[in-house]
């Protein structure tokens, strides 16, 4: 266990904002403004709500927003001081790669799941992905001591 991780509220009310902050940037912007055309579109076509093709466990696609805040606690628990020289904690960096590849194949385990709406469930799922990956960037940098 890192003897320097302790929970913050303010440090993880910053990590969550950092971690939204990413959203702005041109690469995560454009691919999102993608995936909304592509869910708006899919809306459109597929009009999952009018012909009853949505059922209720497809709620459930929006759990995926729950990685986000586990993402930034693993930061916030495990951050590392930046004085006098950070020294990374694997561990942390470990949980890091295990949620961020758990909630990709949650991902495609709920566009696998949504047979009747897969294209719809697709950009909503990657729309979810977006800020995850802002949170992992940001809570990497905090474990590893290695600010960009």
């Amino acid at each position: 266990m890192n003897p320097h991780s302790s929970w913050s509220w303010p440090y993880f009310k910053w990590l969550f904002s950092e971690g939204l902050g990413f959203v702005n940037l041109p690469p995560f912007a454009w691919a999102g403004v993608l995936l909304a055309a592509g869910l708006i579109g899919s809306l459109a076509l597929q009009k999952p709500f009018a012909r009853g093709r949505w059922k209720k466990r497809y709620w459930l696609a929006f759990s995926q927003l729950l990685f986000y805040p586990a993402i930034i606690a693993v930061g916030v628990l495990f951050r590392v001081p930046t004085q006098p020289t950070p020294i990374a904690n694997p561990a942390a960096e470990r949980a890091l790669d295990v949620l961020f590849y758990l909630s990709l194949a949650f991902g495609g385990f709920r566009v696998y799941l949504m047979k009747s709406v897969r294209w719809l469930a697709f950009c909503l799922v990657g729309l979810q992905e977006i800020p995850i990956f802002g949170a992992l960037l940001v809570a990497s940098m905090s474990v590893t001591g290695a600010w960009i």
